[in-house]
């Protein structure tokens, strides 16, 4: 068997050229289906509401209407049906009982219109044979004649910058009109969608997309982020995420977004894990999607939202105060005018990991020398109640803070005031932004007395504002791992040792199944894992002879692929200090074996000395449906399933994945390890991760529990499980 070639992450599906979307969301000219000859008297998702929002909007396209009786309506030509419009249209409107979609989307098609949104629902979504069925044959009309389709069961999307609103989005049904900007939406519910465009538009935030991505018939989440990626006016992307069935292709995307210089923020509904996998090893059972989604987000620089309004809010940062950090914050300058203010910034932000520095003494001494006695010059900067007898002064303080080199980023926490001082407060603020060297974000605890304050701040082009102290301080986090991932730059994944992948073909025998426990070893050893000198035993004399050679006491472990959970089977023994007591625990662990499972093929035992050990992790790797393969890194011994403690990142990785994964676990004992141990935890990690993506098409599963650390400071994997999944022919 030869050793395997790199070779590129799997998709399913072919990448879509971003400019395939055109039609579909940058349509020139629109066909409409579903417009009735009256005005409805209450708004509905109907061709009849789209088209006035369509107007309204000031979509300046050709809009082309079919309705059975052809003639005027509304004021413009009908045709009798979509084979008898005048010319095609970019893109076809369907918002119609979803039998009739398909084959009118075949006929779009044979019209020459270049693309579709499907409003209709009563397709996949209601789980049932018809709904299925209806949306096998709307693939199978779009992919006949090649018709992008946004939907079905979706609301649709909005272009603000070219005034396309190609679906239903009843925020849009008032007065408030959303402003043309630079963060764009992908969600996976349309009503999901409509409530953060209302959220977006209530703080000002300018969009350039609102996709509600449907049932996504052929065009899918990642899609649309490549598209976004190659549009000039979206700067942010934020996604509501439920899931996906190509988990290499949105990686693929989020990878082009953040590459590109375009920060994602994503909220992954669902924080309930998988459950048990039909696996046999640790690796697989405690892998679960929160853990998956959320290694993912790391290992490529994308943000994880929280909480849902993180989706507005981190952009709202992002957007307005993100080109003023000079480097990724950490010491943040808090001035309020309430020390209680003070005091709950200074909790929230160092639950984020941020420090509130003392200010240094020349900051300290300019400040003191103000004509306003301030209640404190450390930081917090407490300004107290006086500040409202001296409001211009604030402008002041806040400069002052802002050119001390202990300071990454000022925040200024607001209680509810009197609306006109409230107003001036917020006006000075918006104004001393524009001149600071650095960020400047408000928290605002109040209710609408002070909205028009509040306002003032949304409108600022360089201040966000937030009503809750704790998504201030998340969303200055994000800002923070942006940058760092940014300064740290791309790294090559880790390699396998010289030799490894050849010493390892030797060893991987040409059949599926479970390698028994010193095959696995081997494989490890193969790619430089360190072990413990073992001794193989066929019998009791020998395993009380291997004893003696190794040097008392001795750990006795049955072996047999048969048997992948050994202990759970009675095939462990520790601490067997003598040949005598070998001997005597082989009968009793052969007795207790045969009972727990008749069948299974025994190949004697493996012996080894046993060892102080400081920490045992879990590591391996196993195959995910949607995502493949994927390095798990957790707590590791007899309690990993009951309590799992895991990290997890998508293969291949780099030795700085491996760290950082390592120092997610939550375990306290992880956190008081010093650099050089967990230097070679991570270079062993590091290890395992390459054997396993090198042997991707082969090695369906790898476990390895514990992996220990010793009081010595060694790493040694006391034991493996491999699960191979097919033979593999040799590679040219």
């Amino acid at each position: 068997m030869a050793a395997p070639e790199p070779f590129p992450i799997h998709l399913r599906r072919p990448c879509m050229n971003p400019t395939e979307l055109d039609p579909l969301l940058r349509p020139r000219s629109i066909a409409l289906l579903g417009v009735s000859r009256e005005p409805s008297a209450q708004p509905t998702m109907s061709g009849s509401t789209i088209l006035e929002s369509l107007q309204r909007l000031g979509f300046g396209g050709r809009i082309d209407l079919v309705h059975p009786g052809g003639g005027t309506l509304r004021g413009l030509p009908a045709a009798a049906s979509i084979a008898a419009l005048p010319q095609p249209a970019d893109l076809l409107l369907l918002a119609l009982p979803a039998a009739a979609v398909p084959p009118l989307v075949a006929q779009a098609g044979q019209r020459g219109i270049r693309a579709a949104v499907v409003l209709s629902a009563g397709f996949a979504e209601l789980a049932n044979d018809e709904g299925e069925r209806l949306g096998r044959e709307l693939q199978q009309a779009a992919a006949a004649h090649g018709l992008p389709i946004c939907g079905p069961n979706g609301l649709g999307y909005l272009n603000v910058w070219d005034r396309v609103l190609a679906g239903y989005f009843p925020c849009l049904l008032g007065e408030q009109r959303p402003l043309p900007g630079a963060l764009s939406i992908v969600t996976q519910s349309g009503a999901i969608g409509n409530s953060l465009l209302a959220r977006a538009m209530d703080r000002r935030i300018g969009t350039s997309f609102v996709i509600s991505a449907g049932n996504e018939t052929n065009v899918s989440v990642a899609d649309y982020v490549d598209f976004l990626v190659a549009d000039a006016k979206t700067e942010v992307i934020a996604i509501y995420l439920e899931g996906v069935a190509d988990g290499a292709r949105l990686r693929c995307s989020l990878q082009r977004a953040v590459a590109a210089g375009k920060p994602v923020v994503v909220y992954k509904v669902g924080k309930s894990a998988f459950g048990a996998r039909a696996a046999l090893s640790h690796t697989a059972k405690v892998a679960g999607e929160p853990a998956l989604y959320r290694g993912l987000f790391r290992q490529l620089g994308v943000i994880e939202a929280q909480h849902l309004d993180d989706l507005i809010e981190v952009p709202m940062l992002l957007l307005k105060a993100g080109a003023r950090a000079p480097r990724p914050p950490r010491g943040i300058g808090v001035v309020s005018i309430s020390g209680g203010l003070g005091a709950i910034m200074a909790d929230h932000f160092a639950a984020e990991g941020f420090t509130l520095p003392e200010l240094s003494a020349a900051t300290q001494a300019k400040l003191a020398a103000l004509p306003l006695k301030l209640g404190s010059t450390l930081n917090p900067v407490d300004t107290t109640a006086a500040i409202q007898r001296s409001e211009e002064t604030l402008a002041d303080i806040l400069q002052i803070v802002a050119e001390d080199e202990r300071v990454d980023a000022l925040v200024f926490p607001n209680a509810a005031r009197f609306p006109g001082p409230a107003l001036n407060v917020a006006t000075l603020m918006a104004q001393a932004a524009e001149q600071l060297p650095k960020p400047l974000l408000a928290v605002w605890y109040a209710g609408h007395e002070n909205a028009a304050a509040v306002a003032r701040l949304h409108d600022s082009a360089d201040v966000p504002c937030f009503d809750d102290p704790a998504a201030c301080a998340r969303a200055l986090a994000a800002l923070r791992d942006v940058r760092q991932h940014a300064a740290a730059g791309d790294a090559a994944p880790v390699a396998a040792p010289p030799g490894a992948a050849r010493r390892a073909a030797a060893l991987l025998p040409g059949y599926a199944g479970v390698l028994d426990e010193a095959q696995g070893k081997q494989l490890l050893a193969a790619y430089g894992v360190a072990l413990l000198p073992e001794r193989h035993a066929a019998d009791a004399a020998a395993a009380g002879r291997a004893a003696a050679e190794l040097g008392l006491p001795v750990a006795m472990k049955v072996l047999s692929a048969d048997l992948p959970h050994k202990a759970k089977a009675g095939g462990v023994a520790l601490g067997l200090d003598s040949p005598q007591a070998v001997t005597q625990a082989w009968a009793a662990m052969m007795d207790r074996v045969r009972r727990h499972a008749p069948a299974a093929r025994i190949d004697g035992v493996l012996l080894s000395p046993m060892v102080a050990i400081e920490l045992e992790l879990l590591a391996g790797a196993y195959r995910d449906p949607q995502f493949g393969p994927v390095l798990v890194v957790g707590i590791g011994g007899a309690q990993v399933e009951s309590r799992p403690d895991v990290a997890m990142r998508l293969l291949p990785v780099t030795e700085a994945d491996c760290r950082a994964a390592i120092a997610e676990l939550q375990d306290r004992r992880v956190a008081l390890l010093d650099d050089e141990r967990k230097a070679v935890l991570a270079a062993a990690v590091a290890r395992i991760a390459a054997l396993a993506w090198d042997w991707r098409e082969q090695v369906a599963e790898i476990d390895v529990n514990p992996l220990a650390l010793t009081t010595r400071g060694d790493v040694l994997a006391l034991d493996a499980l491999v699960r191979l999944a097919r033979p593999e022919p040799d590679r040219p």
